[in-house]
Formats: C-alpha cells, structure tokens, sequence
C-alpha cells in the first residue's frame, strides 16, 4: 500500500524518519495488530486473516504518475505506483482471455504467500520484497504465459523461477521506456538484477544479499519445483491424502480450507 507524502522539512524525506513516523500511525490506527519495520515499509501483520500488508511511504515529485522510492542507503529511485499497477493487470486481463481459469494476480498472490512460508523456515531470508515476487512472476508469465489450472501453471513457473534464480538471470522488462537514462554504476545488488520496468537503474533485489541468501532463495524454487512435480505424480495416482500433505506444507494449511488448487 503506497502513501505518497510531500515533506516540509530535511528530516522529513529520510527514510528513517518516515518509516519512524509511519510506525506511529501503526500503532495508533492498528495497537493490537503486530508489525515490524522492514527496509522500506512497515509490516502490518493481520493474525485472524494472516493477510499481511506493507505500508510504503514515498515522495511525490513534480510529475504527478512519477514517485521517489527511497532505499535504505540513501539512494532514491524514481518509479509510478500507476504503471506498476497496469503492468500487474494488463498481465491479468491477457490471463483472463485464455482458456481455463487461471488468473496471473491469482498466481502471484499464491507465491507471496508462499513467500511467507518460506520466510518462517528460513536459515538467513527474514523479507522478501513485494515487488522482486511481482517481477518473478511477470517473467514467468512472460516466458510461458498460464495453463488450464493453477496445478499445471505452478509446476511450469516453479521450474522457470528456479532456473532463473538458480542461475541468477538478470530479469527485464519492455512494457515502458526507463524514466532514467541507464546508468551501470547505480547503487544495487551486484550479484542478480531484477529491473523495475519503469526504471532501469532501480534493481529490486535485496542490496543486502549476498551468495548465502541468494543461494538459499534459489532452493525455495527448487524445492517447491521438485513439491509440485511430486503433487501431479499423486494426484494422477489418486492418493489424496499425500497431494493435501504436500499442498500444505508448500502454501500452509488455510489452502486446505479454503479448497485445493485445480
């Protein structure tokens, strides 16, 4: 959830001090609802629904569909939330049109809260940004588009998303010239690029990663590749039982409540 703001004072457009400030208004609109601060948000972590949403502030700028995104190292990026938003439903309404009935948002709302599974066994991964799991899914759309049902999509997408983080693929997109010229000494991780499509020089992977954790990011896509493969195995052999096991320990157990994948 973006918040655009436009500060009247120096203090005002650190990301320290928004982040502080958003806090705040955290803790005086939701006190009983937990939270954690991440590197450019503030987590609000809703238990009964175990939907989590990030607060993000950014800066307005003198053009009105531009923002600034500002990073933890002081850099700052410009992007627009509204093309962000058209390059998620443009991706949705192609998905829309094909057959069967699997959507792209739906996918990627599957994967990020695959993400926070994940997240809570993780060795060294304590966030895994919102828009690098859009990206990933962008790129597999791209590259293989959605298949009658979401079992036969996410066997594809995990294989895809596996190779490419495994092999760290730099990921890219052309739905919009970069509102910045490229610049290859910009501030970000050295090791992976995933570029923002509006913005070729604000890479969205964690600058904070390195081998360990990207390595550890890959074997997510491996093993929920290799989780996948096994679900069609017993699902075509009828053995129900081991498809829920499997589905819940890949997505948790509220996608056994709230019906299988089909």
């Amino acid at each position: 959830m973006p918040f655009v703001v436009r500060p009247n004072t120096a203090d005002g457009e650190r990301i320290e001090e928004l982040l502080r400030r958003f806090e705040r208004y955290a803790n005086a609109s939701y006190p009983a609802t937990p939270h954690r601060v991440t590197a450019s948000s503030v987590e609000l972590q809703f238990v009964v629904s175990r939907l989590n949403y990030d607060l993000v502030p950014m800066l307005s700028t003198d053009q009105p569909d531009y923002q600034l995104l500002l990073k933890k190292d002081g850099s700052r990026r410009l992007t627009s939330v509204a093309k962000h938003t058209e390059f998620v439903r443009r991706r949705t309404r192609e998905s829309d049109e094909l057959a069967g009935r699997v959507k792209f948002n739906e996918c990627v709302r599957l994967l990020k809260w695959w993400r926070y599974i994940r997240i809570d066994r993780s060795g060294s991964i304590d966030e895994v940004r919102t828009t690098l799991i859009e990206l990933l899914c962008a790129s597999a759309y791209d590259r293989l588009g959605v298949d009658t049902t979401y079992t036969k999509t996410l066997v594809k997408w995990f294989a895809w998303l596996a190779s490419v983080t495994a092999r760290r693929t730099s990921v890219s997109f052309s739905d919009y010239p970069s509102v910045e010229p490229f610049n290859p000494d910009a501030p970000g991780n050295a090791l992976w690029q995933v570029v923002d499509p509006v913005n070729a020089n604000n890479n969205v992977v964690h600058s904070t990663w390195g081998n360990v954790e990207l390595e550890e990011f890959a074997s997510w896509f491996a093993d929920a590749r290799d989780a996948m493969s096994r679900l069609v195995a017993h699902e075509a052999a009828g053995n129900d039982g081991t498809v829920d096991d499997i589905l819940a320990d890949l997505f948790g157990n509220p996608i056994l409540t709230h019906g299988a994948l089909a």
